[in-house]
């Protein structure tokens, strides 16, 4: 019987490997399903020009800026798997000479394109935004230096001479009629009634235009001088000021659009999947949060201050 058990499992071997030898070497044997997660994903074809574009930087600024929009998240996240689909169709499969073909052409192209334009390997948003600004800067470059030595040759040429002249004949009729302590003549005799005004409008615009920029007392020798300094200060201040709050208002669609899209991708951030269900329920969850937080906003917005009575005399 031992002998019969041994010619019967040489005799299977021997077909096993009869058939293995029949279907190239390699044979088919059928294994339980593996699991999904632990399942080895095929590598998928790589395009030249596909790789050849993602080396460019604007390609990249502009895929980190895309994956940061929520709405660009949600629709990738649904297209991708139809494209994996398409992309491992047998009609690529069979269209693949044509493809490589087209690709091979497209990359050439490309590199043709980068020996003419060779900063194009290199290009940057930020480097555009500074070459769309030279010729603003130009402008402003040199306009600031016309302006600068404009105001040079006329304070050399006009307010210096004319300045040390006056300070001679202030100096002359100190000396010799009237001493005014280098102060000028008729000027400094509304000095009493000018620089009470002057210190409530300085004190008016330190409270309602606060900066850093004061009239300091060595500037101006007397009142009257005083107040031109303090209005041009003063106009300075409020030019500032009101182009701080046009800016902050201008600017306040766009930070909702950005506070928007932080909930709306912290609500993506949640779901398992990024199929469209699970998208339009995490986009919903969005939505109902902003509204919530806009209801508050303006409830107490328009919620009237509780009025404090006045306490009533304690009765002895």
């Amino acid at each position: 019987m031992a002998i019969l058990h041994r010619t019967r499992s040489m005799s299977k071997k021997l077909e096993t490997t009869t058939l293995i030898s029949r279907e190239g070497g390699s044979a088919k044997i059928d294994q339980a399903p593996q699991d999904p997660d632990k399942a080895t994903i095929l590598p998928v074809k790589k395009y030249k020009t596909v790789e050849h574009l993602k080396a460019y930087p604007l390609v990249q600024q502009t895929n980190l800026i895309l994956n940061e929009v929520a709405g660009t998240r949600m629709i990738i996240g649904n297209v991708k798997p139809v494209i994996n689909n398409i992309r491992e169709s047998k009609t690529v499969e069979m269209l693949s000479p044509v493809t490589d073909f087209v690709d091979t052409i497209i990359d050439s192209s490309l590199h043709a394109t980068e020996i003419v334009v060779p900063s194009l390997k290199t290009k940057t948003y930020q480097r555009l935004g500074e070459e769309a600004m030279i010729p603003c800067n130009y402008v402003s470059r040199y306009s600031t230096t016309l302006t600068e030595k404009t105001t040079g040759l006329v304070k050399s040429n006009v307010y210096t001479p004319l300045h040390s002249q006056l300070l001679k004949w202030r100096r002359f009729y100190n000396k010799h009629v009237i001493d005014t302590d280098e102060r000028p003549l008729i000027r400094s005799t509304f000095d009493p009634i000018v620089s009470p005004i002057n210190d409530y409008v300085e004190i008016l615009g330190d409270k309602y235009l606060p900066d850093k920029d004061r009239v300091v007392r060595d500037d101006f020798c007397c009142e009257i001088d005083r107040s031109v300094l303090l209005l041009l200060n003063i106009s300075h201040k409020g030019l500032h000021a009101l182009y701080k709050d046009v800016l902050e208002t201008s600017m306040l669609p766009c930070n909702y659009v950005a506070h928007a899209n932080k909930m709306w991708n912290d609500e993506l951030d949640k779901i398992e999947t990024m199929d469209v269900k699970s998208s339009f329920a995490a986009t919903n969850k969005a939505i109902s949060r902003l509204g919530k937080e806009a209801t508050e906003y303006f409830s107490k917005s328009n919620k009237p201050q509780a009025q404090t009575q006045p306490s009533e005399p304690a009765k002895v």
